[in-house]
């Protein structure tokens, strides 16, 4: 997620398998996901339809919010630094592990 400048709305950026962005919501998400994710980064359930919007929701089902519809051309802000696919690679690795620990109770 990253804040959008003069809006209360936050941007809102799901990833493909390769770490690209494949869907950009402008979206009014709840204080406390918003502030519960380092730097914007975070894992967050999606169901609905990537073309027309859906709804979102911290893992567990607690603050869940509308995205409304995809914005087109809408890209992240690129990191010079590397550490955004570090930490990808990692929210991706708790999603993994959270799905499976949800499976085996």
């Amino acid at each position: 997620m990253e804040a959008v400048v003069g809006q209360a709305h936050r941007r809102v950026l799901l990833l493909d398998p390769q770490g690209t962005v494949a869907v950009t919501f402008l979206s009014t998400v709840p204080q406390d996901a918003w502030m519960g994710m380092t730097d914007g980064r975070g894992l967050v359930w999606f169901v609905g339809d990537m073309r027309f919007g859906g709804v979102m929701a911290l893992p567990g089902g607690s603050l869940i919010w509308w995205t409304g519809a995809p914005v087109a051309g809408q890209q992240a802000a690129e990191s010079s630094s590397g550490v955004r696919r570090v930490v990808e690679e990692e929210l991706a690795r708790q999603a993994v592990k959270f799905v499976f620990d949800e499976w085996l109770k």
